[in-house]
């Protein structure tokens, strides 16, 4: 097909436009797309408000241009579509990969049945600091954790790793994003630069990247950060060298939003040169900024760019319509009549109440206060207590208020008539003008109330006081996570504060719901309450799922997949840190000349894999079957857990390494595996864990592009437990065979 088609048309295969039919995701919208259509100088679109729209445009293409090449639609499907699921930062919590696979397949499913062709997910960035808010969009802070994610996720929008499932109606291309380092920007700002050697982007940022084109990713979309000093958009060392010729990556290269434009705020030229530079460094796709469609032709014609890249880039497209099957039916996918039997369907919804429970963290558990009582009286407190319009979370344009069940209506569906319910608002979401207006951007999701705040705590307080239990819904808002959404201050806000001080005053146990997108600062408030169940934003059920688990229907089974920070100056803070050769002695706080600080701990509040249930569990001291090994042998370590509780429950089993002799320092401890095991009360399982020399491989690198791995003969410390501050060891030896 190349060869019948013009530069021009080739080169319009590569732009990638947005008519501005949905919020924009940048600053931009293109205009006079119909005709840039009907030119042929388009080949990929987002930003469609509907399946009929997209009929129209594709009867465009097919009937009215010369080739009849038929338009990609893509979106940004990222927790869900019209059934909002937990944000991935939630769902990554559950430590569930078959779960989160269907998640994806859930929502592929809905957004093929809207006719959209390819999603900008998985977002698989590794991050440690809560202030991004866009780490919402992603797993945590563990590589190891975060590539089994990613590939759980590319499975379930894509299907086999041959893409031969993506023809069907329930698969859709998946492009991961955005490749490299992204989440690891300056001062947790969004788009900034990211300051990172080859040791650790090899080893902490690239392998959920690679898990993905592994897994078969149709796509990758580079950051808008730099790597040193070099736009990742521009930098040929990571799209070209290492993604293509080492990875041999072949699908295409999608840049970010007008990402090609904004290497002129670099200060790489002007469009045509920056638009040169991209294509040439790797990218296929430009993303709504028509550098490519404006002046590549000039570029060829001036031998600044060669012919065969346009090929390769233009060819690259069309495999993924291919793949996606357009080709063969460009209408497949728009059925305006399937779409309104799939998209929100009965049993979606009953999937995203599972997905949502199984999400959620418990933090603290005095007295065992939950579950709670299936009698009595509750005392429903907070902004978010009865809201729905911020529980599909952030970056979900598809997902609607009114499809969504709150903590309210929640409750009184699994409470039933067994339990009275009394409701109070207590405090504003936020108090500031200013930023209400900057969290609406989207539509009206906060609003302050005219009273004042003393009246509000004051008929908190009165409600309070004739309950038995007080829940308070509480937290950020859904656009206070998300793109450009970053915080330097992570504690919950005045209002809230002062509200959960007001309530202790009555006596009654204090169940705090927090709705977030991040880890929040919550060392000033943890010993005023009873219990903290993290709940996220769960999505569209997360009401009548919440109300599940502070019910006792369903167990709390999520832990954390990001450290929780005592306070926002200790950020970085995660649990596979380098050593210090002046490390703080155990059971210590503070020592001169030790790595501490004068006026904080240095361990997190809640530490990574952390999260209670409504049992107990006693890991038995691990075993190992051989403590030595080669190249050629593998050890099991072996550990037994017991249910000693009363209820039945789920168990998170963790490996953890640390290696004692390296060439480089190593993390004081790295997640190796995990299983995730359901055990009856009273009852005891025993989990295997299979490792090899290789398991325990590291980064040894002089560039980015020169890179191996090696282990070392010597002794690796292995950590068993519930979690990494809980774990018992064994220790293995490395051996080389003899030669």
């Amino acid at each position: 097909m190349i060869q019948s088609m013009t530069l021009a048309e080739r080169i319009g295969q590569l732009n990638l436009v947005n008519p501005g039919d949905q919020p924009l995701t940048g600053s931009v919208a293109n205009v006079d797309v119909r005709r840039s259509v009907t030119e042929g100088r388009v080949g990929m679109m987002f930003g469609i408000g509907s399946i009929e729209r997209r009929r129209e445009i594709q009867n465009l293409c097919v009937r009215e241009t010369r080739l009849g090449i038929p338009m990609l639609f893509a979106s940004d499907v990222i927790h869900g579509y019209r059934t909002a699921l937990p944000l991935p930062i939630a769902m990554a919590c559950t430590w569930n990969l078959e779960l989160i696979e269907r998640s994806a397949h859930l929502a592929a499913t809905e957004a093929r049945a809207d006719g959209i062709d390819l999603t900008f997910a998985p977002m698989v960035d590794v991050t440690r600091d809560p202030r991004w808010g866009r780490l919402a969009e992603g797993a945590g802070e563990s590589p190891v954790l975060g590539a089994m994610i990613a590939a759980a996720m590319v499975r379930g929008f894509q299907g086999s790793v041959d893409g031969s499932q993506l023809t069907g109606a329930d698969r859709m291309l998946a492009c991961v994003k955005h490749f490299v380092g992204y989440g690891a920007g300056d001062g947790g700002r969004e788009y900034a630069a990211a300051n990172l050697g080859p040791h650790e982007l090899h080893e902490t940022h690239l392998p959920p990247f690679l898990a993905a084109i592994d897994a078969g990713v149709a796509a990758v979309m580079p950051g808008f950060n730099t790597i040193d000093r070099v736009p990742v958009t521009a930098d040929a060392r990571l799209l070209t060298t290492l993604l293509r010729d080492q990875w041999k990556f072949a699908g295409a290269v999608i840049s970010d939003y007008t990402a090609i434009n904004e290497l002129q705020s670099h200060g790489m030229g002007d469009l045509a040169a920056v638009s040169a530079r991209a294509i040439n460094a790797g990218v296929d796709v430009d993303m709504v900024g028509q550098g490519f469609v404006s002046t590549l032709e000039r570029s060829v014609e001036a031998g600044l760019v060669d012919e065969s890249t346009i090929d390769r880039a233009c060819r690259a497209v069309l495999r993924m319509k291919f793949m996606a099957g357009l080709f063969d039916d460009p209408f497949r996918s728009l059925d305006v009549e399937r779409a309104a039997k799939v998209i929100g369907c009965d049993s979606h919804r009953k999937e995203a109440r599972e997905m949502a429970s199984q999400s959620f963290v418990l933090l603290r558990n005095q007295n065992g206060v939950l579950p709670l009582p299936t009698t009595g009286r509750i005392a429903l407190i907070g902004p978010l207590a009865d809201d729905r319009t911020n529980l599909p979370g952030t970056w979900s344009f598809s997902a609607r208020g009114e499809d969504c069940i709150s903590l309210l209506e929640g409750l009184r569906e699994v409470g039933g008539d067994r339990i009275t319910i009394e409701t109070a608002c207590g405090c504003n979401l936020v108090d500031d003008p200013v930023m209400a207006r900057r969290l609406n951007l989207f539509g009206e999701t906060v609003t302050i109330n005219d009273r004042t705040s003393d009246d509000m705590i004051a008929e908190a307080i009165e409600v309070a006081t004739r309950c038995d239990t007080v829940v308070m819904a509480i937290g950020e808002a859904k656009e206070h996570s998300g793109e450009c959404s970053s915080r330097t201050d992570l504690n919950l806000s005045d209002g809230q504060r002062e509200l959960i001080a007001a309530l202790r005053t009555t006596g009654k146990p204090i169940v705090l719901v927090i709705f977030a997108g991040r880890p929040l600062v919550l060392t000033d408030i943890v010993d005023q309450v009873d219990a903290i169940l993290y709940v996220w934003y769960g999505g569209s059920l997360a009401g009548p799922a919440i109300a599940d688990v502070l019910l006792g229907r369903r167990e709390p089974t999520g832990r954390l997949t990001m450290s929780f920070p005592r306070s926002v100056g200790q950020i970085p803070v995660h649990h596979d840190q380098l050593p210090t050769g002046r490390p703080l002695p155990p059971n210590t706080t503070f020592e001169k000349f030790k790595s501490c600080y004068l006026d904080e701990i240095n361990d997190p509040l809640f530490v990574f894999g952390f999260g209670l249930t409504y049992t107990e569990f006693v890991f038995d001291p691990p075993t190992i079957d051989r403590s030595v090994i080669d190249a050629a042998e593998t050890a099991k370590v072996s550990i037994t857990v017991r249910n000693v509780g009363r209820r039945d429950g789920v168990a998170v089993v963790q490996l953890y390494w640390n290696d004692s002799v390296a060439e480089v320092s190593r993390p004081r401890w790295q997640l190796q595996t995990f299983e995730r095991i359901n055990i009856e009360r009273g009852g005891s399982r025993t989990v295997t864990f299979s490792v090899r020399a290789e398991d325990f491989a590291y980064v040894r690198a002089n560039s980015i592009a020169d890179v191996k791995w090696q282990w070392d003969a010597g002794e690796i410390i292995l950590g068993v437990g519930s979690s990494v501050e809980k774990l018992t060891n064994v220790t293995l030896r490395l051996v080389r065979a003899p030669q």
